[in-house]
């Protein structure tokens, strides 16, 4: 058996919020997988990776980037927690997705809100 302290930790939404967390997380050797809806976006993540700015300097990293049409694939890791990082109007149906692919994870929502209760609806 996998050590699951090495398991993925997946973002839904790889914008502003879910990039630099992401990437960080990624800049710090774990294994992060993002999703999200823009394919330009994924297709731009693939090919160059994240480039990050923090007062420390401009850092690279390249986690997995994933098209919605791919997530399925996620299904059946063992993925140690997921954020969920879309913008508050996509809550509902974000966290519908990301509870279905990601079951037996925890959610953590990193958003300008107060959502949990959304949240917790969808995911239980």
């Amino acid at each position: 058996m996998s050590d699951p302290s090495h398991a993925p930790v997946v973002f839904l939404g790889a914008g502003a919020v879910g990039g630099y967390v992401g990437g960080m997380l990624s800049l710090a050797g774990e294994d992060v997988i993002m999703i999200d809806p823009w394919p330009a976006h994924v297709e731009a993540i693939r090919a160059g990776g994240l480039t990050i700015e923090t007062p420390e300097g401009v850092h690279k990293t390249t986690p997995r980037a994933l098209h919605f049409s791919e997530v399925q694939s996620v299904r059946n890791l063992p993925v140690r927690f997921a954020f969920l990082t879309v913008k508050l109007y996509d809550t509902d149906w974000a966290a519908t997705l990301l509870a279905d692919i990601v079951p037996r994870a925890p959610i953590v929502t990193l958003q300008n809100a107060f959502v949990e209760e959304r949240v917790a609806r969808a995911a239980g």
